[in-house]
């Protein structure tokens, strides 16, 4: 059991004015408001390229090409992600760590990084915000590297928020574990897990999984579980990726029916490991055709899962091959797969952290940065690679069919990268895309050290939208 300790803040509120390209309703936010960042701005010069497998453009180009808008938060940014809650709130983290910001005018304005209870000192890494489906709990865990928040020096900070990010309590996660931690949620397997639920009255499973015990190094994938929404966690019996030198995982998801999916490296190819029983024994599924050892640091993050309501599994990864975006579906729990889809936009040659999220319908969205130029000097970890990098999303309508359309689209002027030289000092991974209720489709990125957030508008009454 990890030991909490646990706090409440409140976070005095003032409401915002919509922007001019604003549709969200008001919400809450700091009582200090910055529009410290650039206001969305639209790019209808550039929209997305619509293209097959393989980087194709497609000729003549489909109408509705959908439009990216950006906006940076104007605040220091890494690992980035965001969440968009009910009311329309876009929750971004991180606003200088470990801060978050939020706008509630669609990325017009940005509010002042929000003070944290309990906020730990030193060295700040790898901010995670995630939002459970079921009861719209948020959760944001940071992990100090000096000193952990466990009383055994191990561990993260975990905070939640039940009001949208206006409060925020404070506790411990992974005590035990260390590095690149991220909480998922989602429905239990196993009828102990329901009873303990419904006792607790919190709707979902909570899970943390993070690399220990040392820092860094691991080797181990370690996972905990909670019934009671994150107050307390208990290690599962077993690991997803053991001391046997399967590679860093990162991200994973929880199925419709509570199998859990965490992603890794193997000799043999991407592999997923499947756990029937909340983490307690697990089983390998490998993406077949995919090249993803895991070991190697110029792409040992590089790879993602998530699964639709259905239980389909989409993965997708940088291949070890070419550094290049690869797409796969199972609809048999990992036991069989697609033939990979090479996703990139035409011209990217080098790719990185690709991120994948399903929307209801079916629609495949998948953020990651990329390159039109190959990689050539350093791995893009350790050493950086100096190569200029701009931020991507591609989406697809239907990923199974026999011939997918795929629209690609950058977030800033690839004249302009949001970076030049990879490495882990500029990030290691991104956070999940985002399909908001108006069907646009947001990401979160870095943007010359700061946080940008990005959102592809598909044109009204589409059918081809999402």
């Amino acid at each position: 059991m990890c030991c909490q300790k646990r706090r409440v803040v409140v976070l005095a509120t003032l409401s915002l004015p919509l922007g001019a390209c604003g549709t969200s309703g008001p919400g809450s936010a700091s009582n200090a408001v910055a529009d410290a960042g650039n206001a969305m701005v639209c790019a209808p010069d550039r929209p997305a390229v619509a293209h097959a497998a393989g980087g194709q453009v497609l000729s003549p180009q489909p109408a509705g090409a959908p439009v990216p808008c950006a906006a940076t938060t104007g605040f220091a940014a890494v690992d980035a992600t965001l969440v968009i809650t009910a009311s329309g709130k876009i929750v971004f983290a991180p606003a200088v760590l470990p801060s978050l910001t939020v706008s509630v005018d669609d990325g017009a304005v940005w509010s002042t990084p929000l003070k944290l209870p309990d906020e730990p000192s030193g060295t700040l890494l790898h901010p995670w915000v995630w939002q459970d489906a079921a009861s719209h709990r948020l959760f944001y865990n940071v992990f100090p590297i000096a000193k952990g928040t466990c009383q055994d020096g191990s561990g993260a900070m975990l905070w939640t928020s039940d009001d949208q990010g206006s409060t925020w309590t404070s506790g411990s996660v992974g005590c035990g574990s260390d590095d690149w931690g991220k909480v998922i949620t989602g429905p239990p397997s196993t009828a102990a897990s329901r009873a303990a639920l419904a006792q607790s009255g919190y709707p979902d499973m909570v899970y943390y999984c993070a690399t220990g015990p040392t820092a860094i190094i691991g080797p181990d994938h370690i996972c905990y579980r909670s019934t009671d929404g994150g107050k307390t966690f208990t290690q599962t019996a077993t690991d997803p990726v053991s001391a046997s030198g399967n590679g860093y995982p990162t991200g994973g998801v929880v199925g419709p029916d509570g199998t859990l999916y965490v992603p890794k490296g193997s000799p043999n190819g991407l592999a997923i490991a499947v756990s029937k029983d909340e983490g307690d024994t697990w089983t390998d599924a490998t993406v077949t055709g995919s090249m993803f050892v895991g070991t190697q640091s110029k792409n040992w993050l590089s790879m993602n899962v998530t699964v639709d309501a259905q239980g389909n599994l989409y993965a997708v990864w940088s291949d070890d091959s070419d550094l290049l975006p690869r797409l796969s579906v199972s609809k048999d729990e990992g036991a069989t797969w697609s033939s990979p889809l090479a996703i990139g936009a035409p011209g990217v040659m080098t790719s990185a952290y690709p991120s994948v999220t399903v929307s209801s319908t079916g629609a495949v969205a998948v953020a990651y940065y990329g390159s039109t130029q190959a990689r050539v000097t350093g791995d893009g970890y350790f050493m950086s690679d100096g190569l200029p990098y701009s931020a991507y999303l591609v989406v697809t309508q239907n990923p199974s069919a026999s011939a997918p359309v795929f629209w690609s689209a950058t977030f800033n002027d690839p004249a302009h990268p949001v970076f030049t030289g990879l490495s882990y000092h500029v990030s290691e991974y991104l956070g999940y895309p985002t399909f908001a209720s108006d069907g646009s489709i947001w990401g979160a990125y870095i943007s010359l050290g700061d946080g940008l957030a990005g959102r592809l508008i598909f044109p009204a009454a589409d059918a081809s939208a999402p």
